[in-house]
């Protein structure tokens, strides 16, 4: 048997003969119709294309594609049509494709410079290089015997295949018009597609360069401008300083002859002439001086004028909330006053009522009852927001309609049959929206405690655990009721304990297994800690107390990681049983494909699987530095097929202060944490009110994957160039579910895409075939990926 690296093309030479009377003799091919060969692996028949040898008529010379052809043994199957009679040859295994030249036993012959017989590849396997044309010689075949029909029915049935032949031939060539037809249709679609992209790109790029170019040469030409002004001056300065000297000069010369009066004259023109020097050096170094001023102003000006557009964004974001606020006053003035008047309406009906019966009372008592009308009459009065209310006792009643509107009043009252415990002083503590932030209320000695909420906020109440009592649940209310009375009870600690099931499994060899022994801890709040092994099928069992805090934490493994990077959960034992999921994957370096349950295959594993294309759900690609860190990431294969649109990283070109202003930097702690660096660059323009149209579009991606849903991310430029890397290998796995006509992966590195990586207060990373800085307003190609 023949073993033979993958990648080589090679030609096959197969004699075919026939047995006649126990001996082999020659089988002319030309003589026989609808020859086949193919190539049989135990997953897959491939047809090899041939043609018959000009020298010997039995002889069939078959190609193969190196490239077409997985790792695994072959047999070699020949058949046809003989008048009218199918033969086909016996399948034996005649050749292997192996995956290293150590384990080839096949020389090839020298087709290369330098005398190499194997071209490895850059990822260790082979492959041929130029029209490198290899033939293995001498493959023995056996032939089935031909077994022909009766003499008196030859005629006939050759007429029979003759028509048939021709009529396949009239539609095999019609077939392959259509098809040629529609390859070209397909091809010249995908190409113009291409151009009108590149073209788009090019020209926004150009528009861009054209207006900075525009920019730049306005102010060059004011530049220069200006030096042309000063130099104007300084040459100005220099022929009067010049002149002047010259006139002093003669002055001087012309009164050499003079003694006294010439070396007065000499004197007062030198100093003249250092005057006029020095005014000289003076202004060329005041000129310096304002030009440098000049320079820094304008560097103020420009920081002053992106301060200003900040703060007039601000401005107007602060004055859209002002009217969103003054639009709820006024509803709730309007609220406000609708409820006052009903209030004093009904108080003036309840006013009136003890009037008609004090009046009854006056026509039954007759005398005396001035004193009793007098304390039957009710008296009410509105003070501002205010209801004061006077019974017919003289006891005086007050309501706030304002402070009802606005804030709900929470009254709780502690109560406990455990003996030795107090209600005194127990710690109550309020969140408000979600926040880990609190507010502390103690409660007084008959177990009380009151605070007032804000009408419309969500807040929750947590008690203080007290010894010998069961703890309490944490409530969670949103404000909305003028008052909201609380009774909770401390009792006994009970017997009752909640279970947690905590399963842990892994997705390997294209399945999803437990995984056993991987150690597991139960941290419960004030309580104990628990470090056990999963078992055999990957479950350990806690029991934790009702109402009690508990972590889960799942021990990393060598060779695999969570998934997502997952490793701890926290929850509350609020229902009799938890059951709490962990699934690792392991960190062996490759392109991989998963499907809905999570289960991670090879290629080869999916075809052997016989999955569908619709059944991927991701393509993943894991490498050595993005495992290190968990960072590995998968993309959409059916988005990739779909295209991608173009997005700016933000409108605005300003600093994020969340993530490094240099992000190009491998030593950076986010340099291949593109899920972290969007989740920072989301919550920071969410709290600035800026609009990131990149990283919004990413999020709002969503795949399900082992039960849960994932968002989508920007990735890094640490993870572009990961995924730069291995793009070849990725294309391979896209091919095998799309056909050799997909999309490609390596066909996005052809166009700028963003990454989620800063470079500077105004640019933002993006990477094509390599990395590169531009406006962070500049609309780019939008790439999201998912944590896996």
């Amino acid at each position: 048997m023949k073993k033979i690296v993958r990648g080589n093309d090679f030609t096959l030479r197969i004699p075919v003969k026939k047995i006649v009377n126990g001996e082999q003799v020659s089988f002319p091919l030309t003589d026989c119709t609808d020859i086949a060969v193919h190539v049989v692996s135990k997953y897959k028949r491939t047809a090899l294309p041939y043609t018959i040898d000009k020298e010997s008529n039995d002889v069939l010379l078959a190609d193969v594609d190196g490239k077409t052809l997985s790792l695994g043994t072959y047999a070699l199957e020949v058949t046809g049509v003989l008048e009218g009679a199918n033969w086909r040859s016996y399948e034996y295994e005649q050749f292997a494709i192996v995956d290293n030249n150590a384990s080839s036993d096949t020389v090839f012959e020298d087709n290369t410079a330098n005398g190499d017989t194997n071209i490895e590849d850059g990822n260790g396997g082979n492959a041929n290089k130029g029209c490198m044309d290899v033939k293995i010689e001498g493959v023995a075949v056996d032939t089935a015997l031909v077994v022909l029909p009766p003499v008196s029915a030859r005629a006939t049935i050759i007429e029979l295949i003759a028509n048939a032949d021709a009529a396949i031939a009239a539609v095999r060539e019609t077939e392959a018009a259509v098809k040629a037809s529609e390859d070209v249709r397909v091809e010249s679609e995908t190409l113009r597609k291409s151009a009108e992209e590149q073209r788009a790109e090019s020209e926004a790029t150009r528009q861009t360069a054209e207006t900075q170019r525009t920019e730049s040469e306005m102010e060059r030409v004011a530049n220069e401008e200006a030096r042309k002004a000063n130099e104007e001056a300084r040459v100005a300065a220099e022929e009067q300083r010049a002149a002047t000297f010259t006139e002093l000069s003669a002055a001087a010369n012309a009164a050499v002859g003079k003694a006294d009066e010439a070396i007065k004259a000499v004197d007062a023109a030198i100093d003249k002439a250092n005057t006029a020097e020095n005014e000289r050096a003076e202004a060329e170094r005041q000129r310096a001086e304002a030009e440098a001023t000049r320079s820094r102003e304008e560097g103020i000006r420009q920081e002053s004028e992106t301060e200003r557009v900040r703060q007039e964004t601000a401005r107007e974001t602060a004055e859209v909330a002002r009217r969103n606020a003054e639009v709820e006053r006024e509803k709730a003035d309007a609220e406000r006053e609708k409820r006052v008047s009903e209030a004093i309406s009904n108080t003036s009906s309840a006013a009136e009522t003890a009037t008609d019966a004090a009046a009854v009372a006056m026509e039954t008592a007759k005398q005396g009852m001035n004193v009793i009308t007098e304390a039957e009459r009710v008296n009410a009065e509105l003070k501002g927001n205010v209801l004061v209310v006077t019974d017919r006792n003289g006891d005086v009643s007050t309501l706030d309609f304002e402070q009802w509107d606005l804030e709900e009043r929470v009254n709780i009252t502690i109560t406990t049959s455990v003996a030795g415990v107090s209600v005194k002083g127990v710690a109550v503590n309020v969140f408000l929206n979600g926040s880990s932030a609190f507010t502390k209320y103690t409660t007084d000695a008959d177990g009380k405690v009151s605070f007032a909420i804000p009408r419309g906020t969500m807040y929750r109440i947590s008690f203080q655990e007290l010894k010998g009592c069961d703890p309490l649940p944490s409530l969670t209310y949103t404000a909305a009721l003028r008052v909201r009375d609380i009774n909770v009870e401390y009792k006994p600690v009970s017997d009752e304990k909640a279970s947690v099931i905590v399963t842990v499994d892994k997705a390997e060899d294209g399945k999803v297994i437990p995984f056993g022994g991987v150690a597991v801890t139960c941290a419960i709040a004030n309580g104990d800690t628990i470090t056990t092994e999963t078992d055999s099928e990957g479950k350990v069992t806690f029991r934790v107390p009702y109402n009690k805090k508990y972590k889960i934490t799942a021990a990393q493994k060598e060779g695999y990681y969570a998934f997502r990077g997952v490793y701890e959960k926290n929850n509350v034992a609020d229902v009799a049983e938890h059951n709490l999921y962990f699934h690792y994957y392991p960190t062996t370096s490759g392109v991989f494909i998963l499907d809905a349950t999570g289960a991670q295959y090879t290629a080869d594993e999916w075809q052997a699987a016989g999955k569908t294309t619709e059944e991927a759900v991701l393509i993943k690609l894991v490498t050595q530095n993005l495992a290190n860190g968990n960072n590995c990431f998968g993309f959409s294969p059916a988005a990739l097929q779909a295209g991608y649109p173009n997005k700016q990283w933000c409108t605005q070109n300003t600093q994020f202060n969340s993530i490094p202003i240099s992000g190009n930097n491998v030593k950076n702690a986010l340099y291949y944490d593109g899920l972290k660096s969007s989740k920072l660059v989301r919550e920071e323009a969410e709290e600035r009110g800026l609009s990131i149209p990149l990283f919004t579009y990413a999020y709002e991606q969503t795949v399900d994957l082992a039960d849960v849903q994932l968002h989508g991310f920007i990735p890094t430029i640490g993870q572009m160039t990961e995924a730069n890397v291995n793009k070849t290998l990725v294309d391979e796995v896209v091919k095998m579910l799309y056909g050799r006509d997909a999309v490609t992966f390596s066909s996005l590195f052809d166009y700028s895409k963003w990454t989620s990586t800063q470079g500077g207060a105004t640019f933002a990373w993006h990477f094509s075939p390599s990395p590169g800085i531009y406006y962070k307003s500049t609309s780019y190609m939008a790439l999201p990926v998912f944590a896996c």
